[in-house]
């Protein structure tokens, strides 16, 4: 009996554990399917082959010199802007930068945190388990679209309009190779 398992381990001992480790036992908290299940799902929704392979060949010019610029807003709903159908028209200097630009208009939260977004764009992690990977020791360094974009010779920053020790963003992103400025350094 599960219950009866936790009740009897629950202790000081698997307390300071918890606090130490800051790890579950992700199976017996979260559901999974099987591997296969998933990438039989995946090729069904992408239109893909058996080897989940995607023909995007390369333009021999190269992409140019674009502007790319990922916009998050904690908070900003589908209801606060015209472009996604909202009838007021909250938003519209950032619905005219999307016209302009590719827009994902089909995306949703991996978790109630802004911090779970984070690591759902930067490193490309879907939701882990316990801490954000924002807060867990050892996230300097991670393979992440800022280390990509400056192989090809871009800038990557991270520009917050709050404080960013907030969620340990600016720790976060200084450590994975991002100028950081927050309300601190925009005037």
């Amino acid at each position: 009996n599960r219950v009866a398992n936790e009740l009897a381990a629950n202790g000081l001992s698997s307390f300071f554990r918890a606090l130490r480790t800051s790890e579950i036992d992700y199976h017996a908290f979260y559901a999974t399917r099987p591997d296969a299940d998933n990438r039989a799902a995946l090729r069904r929704q992408l239109g893909l082959d058996e080897n989940l392979l995607r023909d995007a060949p390369a333009d021999p010019a190269g992409l140019g010199r674009l502007n790319v610029v990922v916009l998050v807003c904690e908070s900003f709903g589908a209801e606060f802007s015209a472009l996604h159908g909202a009838a007021r028209d909250w938003t519209p200097q950032v619905d005219r930068i999307a016209r302009q630009g590719l827009r994902f208009a089909s995306t949703f939260a991996t978790g109630p945190r802004p911090v779970r977004g984070l690591e759902a764009i930067v490193p490309s992690l879907p939701p882990i388990p316990t801490v954000s990977i924002l807060h867990r020791p050892g996230s300097e360094h991670v393979a992440d679209w800022g280390e990509v974009m400056r192989r090809h010779g871009y800038q990557a920053s991270f520009l917050y309009g709050g404080y960013g020790d907030f969620d340990d963003m600016n720790r976060f992103f200084a450590g994975n190779g991002f100028t950081v400025l927050d309300r601190r350094a925009i005037e």
